[in-house]
């Protein structure tokens, strides 16, 4: 195994336990199923019972339908679509359709620098969906296709896209990045979400450079608890005092 496959395998880990802990502390509704345009279903199609162009066609939909919901533009849902295409011809294995295409669309996303979290799309597929089974069904396409595991770790895609949506001043962002870069080089941030990491960098440089924004406002946005927004935030302010 590579140092970054490693490295990879500790970050999925690493969001998993933030994915429990989360729910355990934080009582928002961000990990709610949304019964979208009756997507929700409680029947989901297995590889061994339809033919492969069926599944091909199945998976392609259900990655459509991602991009669409999440407004994702791009070259991430033809990637994913390829993505899929790959691991199935790679794996003898049963396998629920809807979770790999869903698997194959994050990975693809990460690939092309798409901020996007395991939970933005668990909140919106199939019951089946879940983050740990994205997380983990992530990682095994990582392993089986040889992807590079480096793009599943940078923070920051989602620094960019949360200091978009918050509509926060270029050196807010500025301020940002160079506060995550600091940390890097004091190699403190190893193993910790991404997405965490960036709310909690957002939300440091906009308290830093005067900016009203409040960390109910950030977890919103980056489908991060607050009480992980804080515990980064924490770390980060202490690097950096």
């Amino acid at each position: 195994m590579t140092d970054s496959q490693e490295k990879l395998h500790q970050e999925v880990e690493k969001l998993l336990e933030e994915i429990n802990n989360d729910r355990e502390l934080d009582n928002s509704d961000t990990t709610t199923k949304h019964n979208t345009d009756g997507w929700f279903r409680e029947e989901f199609t297995f590889r061994d019972a339809h033919t492969d162009e069926f599944i091909i066609r199945r998976a392609a939909s259900e990655i459509e339908q991602y991009a669409t919901e999440l407004n994702i533009t791009g070259e991430a849902d033809a990637m994913a679509e390829e993505l899929f295409k790959q691991y199935q011809k790679a794996t003898e294995r049963q396998f629920v359709t809807e979770l790999i295409a869903a698997a194959t669309f994050y990975c693809a996303c990460k690939i092309n620098g798409v901020g996007i979290s395991p939970t933005a799309i668990a909140d919106i597929g199939p019951a089946v969906v879940t983050d740990k089974h994205l997380l983990r069904r992530s990682k095994e396409i990582v392993n089986i296709l040889g992807l590079d595991p480096s793009a599943f770790f940078d923070v920051g895609q989602y620094i960019d896209k949360y200091c978009e949506e918050l509509e926060l001043e270029a050196n807010t962002r500025e301020t940002a990045h160079k506060l995550i870069k600091n940390a890097e080089k004091a190699n403190v941030i190893s193993g910790k979400s991404p997405t965490a990491l960036a709310a909690g960098a957002v939300y440091w440089a906009a308290k830093r450079e005067g900016a009203k924004i409040t960390q109910d406002e950030v977890a919103k946005v980056s489908d991060v608890s607050t009480v992980s927004i804080r515990s980064r935030y924490q770390d980060l302010a202490e690097l950096n005092d």
